[in-house]
């Protein structure tokens, strides 16, 4: 939970560039239920706000919640959507749980 805390600023500016694929991928991955999915995917939320709800949604609960997302965060198919997440899995980053 701390590590999505610590770069919540990068992660919102990183998966702001397509928060419906990344709440598909999330949704897919068995990380939030449908009714979590519909509250979060509100048309009059920017991007920005929806990865804002998300990852503070994830916070909420609790760290396994988390620790299945950062697995998310590692795969290589997303990471292919969002590149600029190598970033935080290099061996000089602190960001491992």
């Amino acid at each position: 939970m701390e590590s999505l805390r610590k770069n919540k600023v990068f992660l919102i500016e990183t998966l702001s560039g397509d928060a419906s694929i990344c709440l598909q991928y999330v949704q897919n991955d068995n990380i939030i239920t449908k009714r979590d999915y519909n509250n979060l995917n509100q048309p009059n939320h920017t991007e920005e706000k929806i990865i804002i709800n998300l990852l503070d949604n994830l916070t909420n609960k609790g760290d396994e919640t988390c620790r299945k997302f950062l697995k998310l965060l590692e795969k290589d198919e997303f990471q292919e959507i969002f590149p600029q997440l190598k970033k935080l899995f290099t061996p000089v980053s602190d960001w491992r749980v």
